[in-house]
């Protein structure tokens, strides 16, 4: 039974399409469709292999470049989606945590005025309230950290060392009622 398929060539040596013999499930063929044509140990056809294995790598490898263009226009493309996105969802928690501020309970009214203010109703839902919340606490470390580094302060997360703001509390010597093994 014949049937073609994707192999490496043991000539060439890259993926390249080839009549298969599957007998039993084994697969007979090692070299591609167009190594097969060049087959002989004469010098002709030594030279005629290795002029037509160049222009096989050659196109190979512009395909590969061509590729790799555009996976990085796609790579690039998507990051800006990414980044818009991410720009688009502060901008919404910031408008949200200030209507937080402005419409919060304050003993039985909001602090608008009213007592059945329906904003702080649709404010309490616990996703809101985590996002507000969370919003607030980076701004907040962002404050801290720009303070604590004014010299060497970036608006990216990538380079801020943490560590001034949060540094590492001191361990204590654990003593217990155990030797330590050493």
């Amino acid at each position: 039974m014949r049937g073609t398929g994707l192999i490496h060539c043991a000539c060439c040596g890259l993926e390249q399409g080839a009549a298969l013999d599957v007998q039993d499930g084994g697969v007979a063929a090692v070299w591609c469709t167009r190594c097969a044509a060049h087959r002989g140990e004469s010098v002709e056809q030594l030279a005629a292999r290795q002029a037509e294995h160049v222009a096989m790598l050659e196109r190979a490898l512009l395909d590969a470049q061509d590729d790799a263009v555009l996976a990085r226009g796609e790579r690039d493309h998507f990051r800006d989606r990414m980044q818009l996105a991410y720009s688009s969802r502060e901008l919404l928690v910031r408008v949200l945590a200030q209507i937080d501020e402005a419409h919060h309970m304050r003993g039985t009214r909001c602090a608008c005025g009213r007592r059945g203010c329906r904003v702080v109703g649709l404010l309490a839902d616990p996703r809101i309230v985590r996002m507000i919340r969370s919003y607030g606490e980076q701004q907040r470390v962002l404050r801290e950290l720009r303070n604590a580094n004014p010299d060497a302060w970036t608006d990216r997360w990538d380079y801020i060392d943490v560590s001034v703001v949060y540094p590492e509390p001191p361990r204590r010597a654990r003593g217990g009622r155990h030797r330590r093994t050493g």
